[in-house]
């Protein structure tokens, strides 16, 4: 199949590539800043897999208005002019943010069913809406699928939180035992890519909630990093007793909180879980 995959040079975009090319497929790339979509010729190509977008920046200078018009317009343009020549299948890079829901604590926070679609931030409000607009076009010649993954994860993946905990590992031989209730979900960026894969063979649709096979705990994720990485770490409960006084405070959420997909919205048979979280953590070796 001819696949393309429009947002050139991203660390998904990337890693989906090798995946579909290993299995035999043609990828192409296309920057699409500038608004070169409005020229392009998509009729050549079976499925487009769209991760272009502006994610969380510190850059005040962004709009709710540019995280709109790139990350909700740009998508439904591209998909649009897609469907007008022929492209049979949309793939949208959706995220977890539609939710709105963030880490808690004590006993962590699974997204269920019942979760409400309540984006918090212009990020996810973004997404949302590209989610609605897309939803639109969508008939029986056009196939729409929409991932919401948790937080992606792989070797030199940018801006990924996992170099904290590596950091952490590191330096720290003795740790809080605390929280192990609190659970957080992950996605190996390989199983991501072959959820992606099985997505444009089958010309599968609908929304997915990708995840991998285990979530864990921040003592757990450690002492996985810990071994690895062939350092020491020793638990301990001395601290517990202060943590569970500021256990609202912010950063503190953040080491220890969760978040989670219920493991009943995670479909798809499971086969992309090409390997398991504890196997996929090997990466952290060559860090």
């Amino acid at each position: 199949m001819n696949i393309l995959i429009t947002g050139a040079g991203s660390y998904v975009g990337t890693n989906v590539r090798r995946v579909l090319e290993e299995a035999g497929h043609t990828v192409e790339e296309m920057d699409v800043r500038g608004n070169v979509y409005e020229t392009a010729d998509f009729s050549p190509y079976d499925a487009i897999f769209h991760v272009a977008a502006i994610v969380h920046t510190k850059d005040k200078a962004i709009t709710a208005e540019d995280y709109d018009q790139v990350n909700a317009q740009l998508p439904y343009r591209i998909a649009e002019r897609a469907k007008e020549q022929g492209v049979g299948h949309f793939i949208f890079m959706s995220t977890m943010g539609v939710y709105g829901e963030g880490k808690k604590l004590p006993h962590g926070n699974v997204i269920t069913l019942d979760t409400p679609l309540a984006p918090e931030n212009d990020y996810g409000r973004s997404k949302l809406r590209a989610e609605q607009l897309l939803q639109e076009l969508e008939d029986a010649s056009f196939t729409l699928s929409i991932i919401r993954p948790p937080s992606i994860y792989g070797l030199n993946c940018p801006g990924n939180y996992i170099d904290t905990f590596v950091k952490l590992a590191d330096k720290m031989p003795v740790f809080p035992n605390i929280y192990q209730e609190s659970k957080q979900g992950f996605l190996y960026i390989d199983n991501l890519a072959h959820l992606i894969l099985m997505m444009i063979e089958q010309r599968a649709g609908g929304v997915y909630l990708p995840q991998d096979d285990q979530v864990v705990s921040t003592v757990e994720l450690l002492t996985l990093i810990a071994y690895y990485r062939d350092k020491s770490l020793r638990l301990t409960r001395m601290a517990n007793p202060f943590i569970k006084i500021l256990r609202e405070n912010h950063l503190l959420v953040k080491l220890f909180g969760g978040i989670s997909y219920d493991e009943s919205l995670v479909y798809f048979d499971n086969q992309y879980r090409k390997k398991s979280l504890k196997d996929a953590f090997e990466f952290v070796r060559v860090m």
